[in-house]
This record gives structure tokens, C-alpha cells and sequence, in this order.
């Protein structure tokens, strides 16, 4: 282990569908950076759905970024667990510039809180 593994984490509340940015990954140029995220809502307020209404992702990719361009990914996002009280949720990894976003979507007048722990294996050259 030459210590390029970090872990991190982040909270976000959602108040509709709008797609919202929990946490920003930058990818490190002449790398290869495994991803692994696990992300919990809970619904807290609102209008719509149920009181208790929960969700848990756990997903996994890898990225690779070269020669000072943007990130990009390798092979496919594998999901290990997805439960949602709402079909309408969903939380997803995606590509902007040199970063890779992890990002939830809740659904109208629900008022969710997201949290989320990202692990990152990177080897660089």
C-alpha cells in the first residue's frame, strides 16, 4: 500500500428533482482511480411520498485520465446495491471535465437528505 487510498464524504439536501452534486472526485492526470460510493437518503419533510421513505446506493467504476485531458471512464458503473422507497430517486456517478461527480436526483416536494462516503484507489505514473 503506497497510500493513494483517501475516503471521503458529504451531505446535500434535495427539495425536488433536480439532479444535485453531493460530492466532486478530481481525477489526477496519468492515473487510473477506482471509485466506490455508497449514498443514503432519507426523506425529512414535504408534501409527497411517505415519512420514512429511505434509499441506499452502492456503485462502483473505474477512471483513467492522461495527458493533461479530461477524465474518462473504463468499462461500465457496476451496481452492488440499490434500494429506493421511490422509483424516482436515484443517485449516479458522472463525468465533468477532470472530475467525476457523484450526484442524487429526489423527487417533488420531498425534502431528502443525502449522505455519501466515496473510496478512491488511485495509482498514478
Amino acid at each position: 500500500f503506497n497510500g493513494n487510498l483517501t475516503v471521503v464524504g458529504g451531505t446535500v439536501t434535495t427539495t425536488d428533482a433536480t439532479v444535485t452534486t453531493l460530492i466532486t472526485i478530481p481525477i489526477t492526470d496519468e492515473s487510473g482511480t477506482g471509485i466506490e460510493i455508497r449514498v443514503v437518503g432519507h426523506r425529512t419533510g414535504g408534501t409527497a411520498g411517505t415519512a420514512g421513505d429511505s434509499a441506499f446506493y452502492q456503485k462502483s467504476a473505474l477512471f483513467k485520465r492522461t495527458g493533461g485531458g479530461n477524465a474518462a471512464q473504463v468499462g461500465s458503473t457496476y451496481t452492488n446495491m440499490e434500494g429506493e422507497s421511490q422509483t424516482a430517486w436515484n443517485c449516479a456517478m458522472n463525468l465533468s471535465t477532470t472530475n467525476v461527480v457523484v450526484q442524487v436526483t429526489g423527487a417533488a416536494n420531498n425534502n431528502i437528505t443525502w449522505e455519501g462516503t466515496v473510496i478512491i484507489h488511485k495509482v498514478t505514473t
